[in-house]
């Protein structure tokens, strides 16, 4: 999955470090990419059940 968002002023950033452990759990990964000067991009990757 891929997402971009824009900074959002006063959060804390704990849901990235929360869904980061989450996925992490299931096998996956979790990172962030830089997109100045949109702000930065969320992507991750989940293994497919089978």
């Amino acid at each position: 999955m891929r997402a971009c968002q824009g900074s959002r002023p006063g959060s804390s950033g704990l849901g990235l470090s929360i869904s980061r452990k989450f996925i992490a759990a299931q096998g996956g990964q979790l990172w962030v990419e830089s997109q100045p000067p949109a702000g930065c991009c969320v992507l991750f990757t989940l293994p497919v059940a089978g």
